[in-house]
């Protein structure tokens, strides 16, 4: 998990169609890994990564 308390990500970005290559690397890698990335805008932006049985 990595988040801050910035002014977040806009919520018409979508992280499974981005353009910029640090996340559409990170999608590939979660994806070959059979994990998942969770993606919070509430207070800040939070990214959640996980890996393994739910």
């Amino acid at each position: 998990m990595i988040s801050d308390n910035g002014i977040g990500i806009p919520k018409e970005i979508n992280l499974e169609n981005t353009e910029t290559l640090g996340v559409q690397l990170v999608n590939i890698l979660v994806e070959q890994l059979d994990g998942q990335v969770e993606l919070k805008r509430d207070n800040g932006t939070e990214f959640v990564i996980s890996f393994g049985a739910e």
